[in-house]
């Protein structure tokens, strides 16, 4: 994966599997749009090329609930660190797939704002990709699911 980001950041992974372990689900899924279980129907694999195609993402289901699992357990924001209404809007951006730069031209900044924006919330939660953030974001009900 790293290969691909450095090389061909362009090119969008969908990582179609059967492996839905701890240690292989947060190794795997932060540096992929998606991760597509090997026993979903065929027309759920295509829905998610599909989304993943048009710029979102797309996790199984299980897989959401296994990565919210991962980082509850992690995440305890006190009143000191509770993110910023800012931090919220591209948070919630991000739980709809956006990238950064379709980010920027929603919210009215420039991307390396949302960049400092996404940082300050990988600090304030001790998470270290958008999937995990997504996925707590799900957990704690700052976000809708799907």
């Amino acid at each position: 994966m790293a290969y691909l980001r450095e090389h061909c950041p362009h090119v969008k992974v969908v990582v179609l599997t059967a492996y839905g372990n701890d240690n292989y689900v947060r190794g795997v899924a932060g540096s992929v749009e998606g991760y597509v279980l090997k026993d979903e129907a065929p027309e759920t694999v295509v829905q998610a090329i599909r989304a993943v195609m048009q710029g979102g993402i797309w996790f199984s289901k299980p897989i959401v609930e296994k990565l919210s699992r991962l980082a509850s357990g992690k995440v305890l924001l006190d009143e000191k660190s509770a993110l910023t209404k800012r931090e919220l809007e591209v948070l919630r951006r991000l739980a709809q797939g956006y990238r950064n730069q379709r980010i920027a031209e929603e919210l009215c900044i420039s991307e390396p704002t949302v960049r400092f924006h996404l940082r300050n919330i990988y600090g304030k939660t001790g998470l270290h990709s958008r999937t995990e953030v997504v996925a707590w974001a799900i957990q704690q009900r700052l976000v809708n699911e799907g």
